[in-house]
């Protein structure tokens, strides 16, 4: 009786959403579960005719359960459809990003779009609302995504965003850039807004491209680093509201963590092998603040520290957008676990996190200024958030028992009776819907399949 796992991927919303919820709860609750990674040949099998079309599935023996995370392709969800056809095999789907809603300027807007030339064959955004349609329980990260891709008369639960606990500091200890009186290392005090160093006389900003990406030069050593925790690449607009502080303040340079647009590389939808990614000429003008400085790539794991080691203060603006507006605190948390103070959107998700300086149009100056001049601000800022990331953890008692309650049918002690209703479950966040009845003949019949024969090949 285990329950199979789809991540989406393995460096980033995969390990947020599916891996490491599901690690916690495994060693804390007696979770049973198979992971599939991405591009795995586990789990769930299938044959294809001529048309491409799924004529047998084979299920791995003792399956009983799957968790897919945001399935956008077209050949999976006409397997779970015909998967629930024949064995009715309960199925939960994680959703985290609002697909439907993407900007055009966004990379996965042309990786999904029927119509763009650069499309991944198989993929599209509406697969996700197909396959949440199937599922028994629809999981999101925020109530927006909820109400977007639960139906009526479905069952769906808001689980949040959390860290796994060796990314949290134990401790809130102060920054490495400051030394006991608050100021810079050796003794030098944080330079103001004023410092003619950062003001709009300051010497050029030159890049050096090498393995790394582009390296920031040494003029900008002394000053203190105001940065995006963010790809320029994925999140093209989201800086615009803070443009007017930034400038406000002279903010000069800015850092932007990962490797500048020019020298990244991408996958090519179409050959699946690594080019280089280069701006358009009129992309290039539209870069949303100059100079920049890019940090240069890093692994995932390293994410957080790279965060921390990089800026002394972070910024995370969100345009408001229809997208934005369902997303997730995430990215806060992650600067809260990096030990870094910074100013956010005031967002409804950001504003339940509780941590960081929530800034409006009117706002941001003001918090920028603040954290700029003020040391004690800075340490202040860091301790508050720190007690917020370790509060948000996935072996926290709060994210424990949420994910308890949709994943019992398959933790130890608990008996596997697929004739008990969720709704028994009592979960704890708001649901549009009401209870499905999976005590029904059908789901009978179903269950006595599945007793006969745990691994089976299904013609449709």
């Amino acid at each position: 009786m285990t329950l199979w796992a789809y991540p989406m991927d393995s460096t980033g919303c995969g390990m947020y959403r599916v891996v490491w919820p599901l690690e916690a709860l495994a060693e804390h609750r007696g979770l049973d579960w198979e992971m599939v990674p991405p591009g795995g040949d586990e789990g769930i099998g299938t044959r294809l005719d001529s048309e491409g079309h799924v004529t047998h599935i084979q299920v791995p023996e003792g399956c009983t359960g799957l968790f897919v995370q945001r399935p956008t392709s077209e050949l999976l969800v006409e397997t779970l459809t015909k998967l629930k056809r024949k064995l009715d095999m309960p199925l939960l789907v994680d959703v985290d990003d609002d697909l439907s809603s993407l900007s055009a300027r966004h990379p996965a807007f042309h990786h999904l779009h029927p119509n763009s030339a650069s499309r991944m064959p198989g993929h599209t955004a509406s697969a996700v609302h197909q396959a949440c349609d199937l599922a028994d329980v629809v999981i999101a990260s925020t109530p927006a995504l909820l109400e977007r891709y639960v139906r009526r008369g479905q069952l769906g639960v808001v689980l949040e965003n959390r860290l796994p606990r060796h990314l949290v500091p134990a401790i809130p200890p102060p920054h490495p850039n400051t030394s006991s009186h608050g100021g810079l290392q050796g003794g030098r005090e944080a330079p103001s807004h004023t410092d003619p160093r950062v003001g709009p006389h300051a010497p050029p900003i030159g890049w050096t491209e090498g393995d790394e990406g582009l390296v920031h030069p040494a003029s900008v050593a002394g000053r203190l680093r105001v940065g995006w925790p963010a790809s320029i690449i994925t999140h093209p607009d989201d800086l615009l509201p803070a443009l007017s502080a930034l400038h406000r303040n002279q903010v000069q340079p800015l850092w932007c963590l990962g490797p500048h647009p020019e020298v990244g590389r991408r996958i090519n939808p179409r050959t699946r092998k690594p080019e280089p990614y280069r701006l358009a000429p009129h992309e290039r003008r539209r870069l949303p603040y100059t100079p920049m400085v890019f940090s240069g790539p890093t692994d995932f794991p390293n994410w957080i520290s790279h965060i921390r080691q990089h800026l002394d203060i972070a910024l995370c603006p969100l345009e408001p957008t229809t997208f934005n507006a369902a997303k997730s605190w995430l990215k806060p948390l992650e600067c809260a676990a990096a030990l870094t103070p910074f100013i956010a959107s005031d967002t409804s998700e950001y504003r339940r996190l509780g941590a960081g300086l929530l800034a409006n149009k009117k706002t941001w100056h003001r918090h920028l200024r603040l954290l700029l001049n003020d040391p004690d601000a800075r340490q202040e800022e860091r301790e508050r958030n720190t007690l917020i990331a370790q509060a948000n953890t996935y072996d926290s008692p709060a994210s424990l028992d949420g994910y308890a309650k949709v994943f019992q049918p398959w933790m130890t002690p608990h008996v596997h009776d697929f004739t008990q209703p969720p709704g028994s479950l009592e979960f704890p966040q708001r649901c549009r819907c009401g209870t499905p009845d999976l005590s029904s003949r059908r789901h009978a019949a179903a269950r006595a399949e599945r007793s006969e024969a745990p691994s089976a090949t299904l013609t449709p």
